[in-house]
């Protein structure tokens, strides 16, 4: 298992969400963003107006005590991004 305060495998493991979701929804890429808060990774689809935060999501839940099943977190996002995506709102 993998603790929150695996600061680093907790990365890594967003890494691998983030990677793995480029590889199944064409047109999303790494990127940085910066906000209020600072600057990090995300991947995004084509332009700006969908983006996931994949290294945060994991660090999110190992923080808040929750299990990491990262197959199934792909799964969830993918089918809410192809939503997302096939809405045509987000080109």
């Amino acid at each position: 298992l993998v603790h929150a305060d695996n600061l680093l495998l907790a990365q890594g493991l967003g890494v691998v969400l983030g990677d793995a979701l480029r590889t199944v929804l064409s047109g999303m890429h790494w990127c940085m963003v910066t906000d209020d808060f600072g600057t990090d990774p995300v991947v995004r689809f084509r332009t700006h107006a969908i983006q996931v935060a994949a290294r945060d999501m994991v660090i999110k839940r190992l923080e808040n005590g929750d299990e990491v099943d990262l197959i199934h977190l792909l799964d969830g996002v993918c089918q809410h991004l192809q939503r997302m995506i096939d809405s045509g709102d987000y080109q």
